[in-house]
C-alpha cells in the first residue's frame, strides 16, 4: 500500500513529509520530540525513521518482531 504523511501547516493546509509504500507503525522512541517511525510489512526487517527537524531519515533497522505492534 501507498503511504503518505502529511502534517498540518500555520497557514491551514498540508504539507507532504514523507511517501514511500508499505505499513507504518510507530516507535516508542523519539528524535526532537517527534515519534519514530517505522515502514514495511510482515517478514524480515524494516527501516526505522527518525525525525531530523525537517524530514524523516533512515537511523536503523527493526526486527519483525520487535516491532511495538504487528503492522501485517
Amino acid at each position: 500500500p501507498g503511504l503518505f504523511l502529511v502534517r498540518a501547516t500555520k497557514a491551514g493546509g498540508y504539507q507532504l513529509i514523507y511517501q514511500g509504500m508499505g505499513f507504518l507503525s510507530v516507535m516508542k522512541s523519539a528524535h526532537k520530540g517527534v515519534h519514530d517511525i517505522a515502514i514495511g510489512g510482515p517478514g524480515f526487517e524494516f527501516p526505522v525513521l527518525a525525525w531530523n527537524g525537517k524530514e524523516f531519515v533512515g537511523s536503523r533497522t527493526i526486527k519483525d518482531k520487535d516491532l511495538p505492534a504487528p503492522i501485517n
